[in-house]
């Protein structure tokens, strides 16, 4: 079978990278041919943008409150500068070597003809129905594709587990087409198999479909690196998790290295630059313990058996993503390793035989799904 997949799949950030290279590689594993197809909203010329205008002309007004609502979030302004573009660089050279795609970027208005040439169109995981202001545009609602028998999803994410309601309502009308439909997340699950009145799977993230030993032979080491040490992934700039982190080296009597990912952390003791994915997978499975707000960074942790700590990269009160967080450890009985306050103790150390029998069953039953499709 012939399979276009539909999820970002190059990026500097290493959850999106992986996720689409897992499933790939699973898929492959299965017997089948499947790759990524790349987009844009235009090509890059003022004739195709003003044709592109005048058949979508609510377009810049989505997007200015798209870009509105960004602005009032972290800013990424600073991967321009040399020091982040060497991560994009080095992900973008594992995609090129590791994830098939195509190498046409395909305006979405020109995806219709994609249908004739595949016998099967599958959305991926990586927030691919978030609701942004732009989702009205999105491709992954395959609403190019006629022949709802070839249209599925595997483990989509809407990057948050409270959707707004003028959302919900768009997916229900979106969704309804789909032949086959799964989420990440159990309460997406359970919230849009109400809404279309249709089951809607809760599915592994696809970067667990692929276990430690797999996983091991892309790993890439990294020079002059001490035998035990702390790791921090950190994508927010909550002072208290390098705070944690840092406490805890000095209980511990490990250094504490950073992976660099925001200026916030370019002056801390021991950081690492240019860190690429597969340098990133190195890392976390050699290290004592991962202190992190990155969801992939926790299911990496679980994955390769080490201990950690997982905090949310957002205030509390305002947070939108610990949900999902909570969801994967809580399904694992490891709450405890969710934290808040800088001040809180390290929970034991985790038992991953228990772990690993819960990871395997719902890996089975993943597994069992994405055959379902084929």
């Amino acid at each position: 079978m012939k399979i276009a997949l539909f999820s970002p799949f190059c990026s500097q950030n290493y959850g999106t990278v992986l996720q689409a290279f897992s499933l790939a590689k699973v898929l492959n594993s299965l017997g089948h041919e499947c790759e990524y197809i790349d987009w844009c909203y235009y090509k890059q010329s003022k004739w195709n943008r003003l044709k592109f205008l005048l058949r979508h002309p609510l377009y810049v007004f989505y997007r200015n409150k798209n870009q509105k609502h960004r602005s009032k979030d972290l800013s990424y302004s600073f991967l321009k500068e040399d020091k982040y573009m060497s991560i994009i660089s080095k992900n973008r050279i594992f995609c090129d070597k590791y994830t098939p795609h195509v190498k046409y970027k395909y305006p979405i208005d020109e995806l219709s003809s994609l249908e004739k040439h595949y016998d099967k169109f599958i959305v991926g995981s990586d927030q691919t129905w978030s609701p942004n202001a732009l989702y009205q545009y999105s491709p992954y609602y395959l609403s190019f594709i006629k022949d709802s028998s070839k249209k599925a999803s595997y483990a989509c994410s809407c990057g948050t587990t409270n959707l707004p309601s003028n959302f919900r309502t768009f997916l229900g009308l979106k969704l309804k087409s789909f032949d086959k439909l799964s989420c990440r997340e159990q309460t997406n699950a359970a919230s849009l198999t109400s809404l279309l009145n249709k089951d809607v799977n809760c599915v592994l993230d696809p970067t667990l479909l692929v276990n430690r030993e797999n996983w091991s032979n892309y790993f890439l080491p990294v020079e002059n690196m001490p035998k035990k040490y702390i790791l921090c992934y950190i994508l927010g700039e909550k002072k208290n998790i390098s705070e944690y982190a840092e406490k805890l080296g000095r209980e511990k009597s490990l250094p504490v290295y950073y992976i660099l990912t925001r200026p916030t952390y370019e002056n801390k003791q021991n950081v690492l630059q240019g860190v690429g994915c597969q340098e990133f997978l190195w890392l976390i499975d050699n290290c004592e313990y991962l202190v992190t707000d990155s969801f992939h960074g926790t299911i990496f942790a679980l994955n390769f058996g080490r201990n950690f700590i997982s905090f949310d990269k957002h205030p509390t009160e305002t947070s939108y993503d610990n949900g999902r967080l909570l969801e994967i450890l809580s399904a694992v009985q490891l709450e405890s390793h969710y934290h808040i306050d800088s001040n809180e103790e390290m929970p034991a150390e985790i038992d991953y035989s228990k772990v690993s029998c819960v990871l395997a069953e719902k890996r089975e039953k993943s597994l069992m799904y994405l055959k379902s499709l084929l």
